[in-house]
């Protein structure tokens, strides 16, 4: 009896080797643990609320994240143009164009499209744009592009120049507008249809688009010939540039002659010393020529 109940006390009272018993940490708890075993929980512990307020703090970061993003995307998107403008003819202007405006839309589009930098309005340059319509099509007087403040398609306004002669020589014909320029070069069948008065070179002046060939005085006399004539309705059949210098010849539908007039005269006076010979000649007219270079003077033959 004595014996077994020794092997009992000495069975119950054995201990297991290398198994711990999992100890719930609060605050009793730690009277029984020792200082090594303290640190590691306490470490453990702070390093879970660190990742715990880590994970907390992105997440509340994530919508002003979504908002900045937001907020950039509409800046590049309201900044942004496309590349087809509009073309629209400035209000007021009475001068038709000299082509189809669908030829114009389709060369603003294809200068934007040259630079990248032409896509955005912040980078967009405005004056060479301008600038480079103007030189590939001298019949347009002026360019102003627009640059849109809510919408994404810039405006090409376009002023063109006024015609007002038809100039032909040996290399072709040309538009010469009211400044002197010539704006357009064509076939002369062609040029027919604007109802222009022609005028032919034989003096040999050098003709280039958009550069002045005519010179003011000279434009401004040819138009105050044309108009007291129309007003006198004595319509015009041709005027020639002879290789005289400064000398307009010109012819008038219906007559044998034709009148010389001199550039750097005073137009409206020729004209009325033309007016007042024939008056005076009556049907004694002549057969050849009348000169009115010399003002107030009228020389026929």
């Amino acid at each position: 009896m004595f014996l077994k109940n020794k092997q009992k006390n000495q069975k119950t009272g054995r201990k297991s080797i290398g198994r711990t018993k999992k100890i719930p940490f609060y605050y009793q708890t730690s009277r029984y643990l020792n200082k090594e075993d303290s640190e590691r929980l306490n470490r453990e512990l702070t390093s879970k609320e660190t990742q715990n307020i880590t994970r907390k703090s992105v997440w509340r970061q994530i919508p002003g994240l979504i908002a900045i993003i937001v907020i950039i995307a509409c800046f590049f998107y309201a900044i942004t143009l496309t590349s087809n403008p509009k073309v629209e003819v400035i209000s007021g202007s009475n001068t038709s164009l000299l082509r189809p405006l669908a030829v114009y839309q389709l060369a603003a589009r294809n200068i934007i499209n040259s630079s990248l930098s032409s896509r955005t309005k912040l980078t967009i340059n405005t004056n060479r744009i301008a600038q480079q319509f103007e030189t590939q099509y001298p019949e347009i007087k002026s360019v102003s592009l627009i640059i849109p403040l809510v919408n994404h398609v810039p405006l090409l306004e376009i002023q063109p120049a006024v015609p007002v002669f038809i100039l032909n020589n040996s290399r072709g014909s040309y538009v010469i507008d009211s400044s002197g320029r010539a704006i357009l070069a064509e076939p002369k069948a062609k040029l027919a249809s604007l109802n222009l008065p022609q005028i032919t070179d034989q003096s040999g002046l050098p003709v280039k688009l958009g550069v002045q060939t005519i010179s003011d005085n000279t434009i401004s006399f040819i138009d105050t010939v044309t108009s007291q004539f129309k007003a006198k309705s004595i319509p015009i059949s041709s005027m020639i540039f002879p290789a005289v210098p400064y000398e307009l010849d010109v012819y008038l539908s219906g007559h044998p002659y034709y009148l010389k007039f001199n550039l750097l005269g005073n137009a409206g006076v020729e004209v009325g010393t033309y007016l007042a010979a024939v008056k005076q000649l009556g049907a004694s007219l002549p057969a050849h020529y009348i000169d009115l270079r010399v003002d107030g003077r009228a020389y026929y033959q």
